[in-house]
């Protein structure tokens, strides 16, 4: 998943892709989604050559911005996929909390709509809370709405693990997984190097920084490439 614009991402992906398959010799297939809002931002092909020794090494991407221009399709089809990338390009496109609110409700009446099952939805809907992030006082309102949706389907799937009180632990759960993975990569590929300091570290970070984190892993040959 690369979210910005990056010049080196092509020769990114290649790194990743031979230092895998130096590491474990097995194949590797490099894959990935471009979630940026930049229409001029390509990847998928790098090529480097000297003295007549060439190297191509070509990958699949989708970008989502393009997804976003059959908007029908994306509303019609039975693929719960399209629900996140719809909800991707409405956070890219309204940053304004009452057309969020107005977006992420229609994303919830569709998702209900489609017929999908009780995990299916929770689990949808996790991503599409997190993806559609609304300022504090608009969450009344999108509460009484979410209520409203939910009484008319008669399926209090959502509403009912608001009640507990489960989504306010649900950042907190997500953070605190990365960290232990995190953490144990760190553990098994550098040993003793690997202190309780940067445990703290990791503990500490946000889910986007232990995800950058994570990312880094994978190239780095020392553990301070992985904070730097």
């Amino acid at each position: 998943m690369q979210g910005q614009p990056e010049p080196d991402f092509d020769e990114r992906m290649y790194i990743y892709n031979y230092r895998l398959f130096d590491r474990y010799q097995v194949d590797v297939v490099s894959l990935a989604i471009l979630a940026d809002s930049s229409p001029a931002f390509r990847a998928g092909i790098h090529e480097r050559g000297r003295w007549g020794c060439d190297i191509r090494f070509r990958f699949p991407t989708v970008k989502l911005l393009e997804l976003g221009r059959d908007w029908t399709y994306l509303e019609t089809s039975d693929n719960p996929f399209t629900l996140v990338v719809m909800a991707h390009l409405i956070a890219q496109r309204d940053r304004e909390g009452v057309k969020r609110l107005d977006a992420k409700l229609q994303l919830i009446r569709l998702m209900y709509r489609r017929g999908y099952g009780k995990d299916r939805i929770l689990t949808l809907f996790r991503v599409i809370d997190w993806l559609l992030h609304l300022p504090s006082e608009l969450a009344p309102v999108f509460q009484r709405a979410l209520l409203t949706i939910e009484d008319e389907r008669k399926m209090a799937y959502i509403t009912s693990i608001e009640r507990l009180g489960l989504e306010r632990g649900m950042q907190q759960g997500m953070q605190q997984g990365e960290a232990a993975i995190l953490n144990r990569q760190l553990q098994r590929k550098f040993g003793e190097k690997f202190t309780e300091v940067h445990r703290r570290r990791v503990d500490k970070a946000d889910v986007d920084t232990l995800l950058d984190w994570s990312e880094r892993l994978l190239i780095a040959r020392s553990i301070e490439e992985v904070f730097h």
